[in-house]
């Protein structure tokens, strides 16, 4: 028989659609982008085709130059010239464009954007001394993407020590020049207080410079200040026209928070459909707190018929990063037998988990999902209590 859990512990973990929303502007993914291997090895064929042409007298100068930008011209610099695609960071074959770039400064060795697109080539490779040699030479001559460049080392330390105050002055001389990503990097020092004291109300104007050229990074946190009121009046339905520039150019974070707002009627009409959809595409980007939610929606029926077994999928998802809601919300399925069969240690570990990675301020669902996961091992042998904290133990190490 199947034990129900309705009067004992349930109303308690109700409460997890409830909890306070994460933070609005999420943590980036550090490092450089992925690389995508095939289009990086195509471009590495064509320049290994090419390069002893580039580099024999024959070749001429204006080919020499164009090598060179087709090898390492960055698709955000708006001074490469119009013809040139750009070529994106982890794109960039270091040694043939090295190659290509040193045979173009050859033939025009005072062209700024040569030297930076040399200094690129060379920042691709982790040649941190000669790319910043190379970088300062362009940016001294006022090339806005070799100034921004330079901030960036400046800010990770990158051959140089970290100085956060010498970022800011080359990130504000590129974003004075319209410099996109020197506007954003100045936006999020002001957010963050790096190299300038915490300036929400100074941040928004650079965040808002760099969001009319199109950066979605810059969207989304003109919608963060709005949604949360720093430095700005807050306005719900500013934010959510913000987050959804953001998310229609697939900002799983801007996503996940219109299908926040889309569930809560905050800023726009409540819309539960709608919710899911936007749900369903930060969750489709592996995003865990829109996997979760999307769970929570088939397993109230919010938008969606009701169905269990979608639940239990998605909440796993979401469980499988640590999301603490998740974990919870799947244990309960667990111990009511709804979308899987019920299963006590199953149920049992991912409870315990749950109960492990709830903040202390989450005081009502940490007590719901300790006081379920105890009744369940009230109903549990000992052997099989055994295993389920063998198995919770197990997936916290791993």
């Amino acid at each position: 028989m199947l034990y129900s859990f309705n009067e004992c512990c349930v109303h308690e973990l109700n409460v997890i659609v409830e909890t306070s929303p994460r933070p609005l502007v999420k943590a980036r993914r550090t490092g450089r982008p992925r690389v995508h291997t095939v289009q990086a090895i195509w471009l590495g064929l064509i320049f290994a085709v090419l390069l002893p042409f580039i580099t024999s007298p024959a070749f001429g100068q204006n080919d020499a130059i164009r090598a060179c930008d087709l090898a390492a011209a960055s698709p955000s610099d708006n001074a490469r010239p119009s013809a040139i695609a750009g070529v994106a960071f982890d794109k960039v074959n270091s040694a043939n464009a090295v190659a290509a770039c040193q045979s173009a400064i050859g033939v025009s060795s005072n062209t700024p954007r040569l030297m930076y697109e040399l200094g690129r080539a060379f920042d691709v490779g982790k040649n941190n001394e000669q790319a910043l040699i190379w970088y300062r030479k362009a940016a001294d001559q006022r090339y806005a993407a070799a100034q921004y460049n330079l901030g960036v080392m400046y800010s990770n330390g990158q051959g140089v020590p970290q100085d956060y105050a010498v970022a800011i002055s080359w990130y504000r001389k590129a974003a004075d020049q319209g410099n996109v990503l020197a506007q954003q990097g100045l936006g999020n020092s002001y957010l963050n207080g790096q190299g300038v004291p915490q300036d929400y109300a100074a941040a928004v104007p650079w965040l808002r410079k760099a969001a009319d050229q199109g950066d979605a990074d810059s969207q989304a946190k003109l919608g963060a200040v709005y949604y949360a009121g720093l430095g700005v009046a807050k306005d719900y339905a500013t934010a959510a026209s913000w987050f959804l520039r953001a998310a229609n150019q697939g900002d799983d974070n801007s996503q996940y928070l219109l299908g926040e707002m889309y569930r809560e009627g905050r800023g726009v009409p409540q819309n539960y459909p709608v919710a899911v959809d936007w749900y369903r595409k930060a969750a489709g980007q592996g995003d865990a707190d829109a996997e979760f939610h999307l769970g929570e929606m088939y397993n109230q029926g919010h938008g969606v018929p009701q169905d269990y077994v979608a639940a239990v999928q998605w909440f796993r998802k979401a469980a499988n990063q640590g999301n603490y809601e998740a974990q919870a919300g799947l244990g309960l399925l667990y111990a009511e037998g709804q979308g899987v069969p019920q299963n006590f240690v199953q149920a049992y570990m991912w409870l315990d988990l749950a109960s492990a990675n709830l903040p202390l301020s989450d005081t009502k669902l940490r007590s719901g999902a300790i006081k379920l996961r105890d009744h369940v091992a009230s109903l549990m042998t000992p052997a099989e209590l055994a295993e389920a904290q063998s198995l919770a133990a197990a997936w916290t190490r791993k």
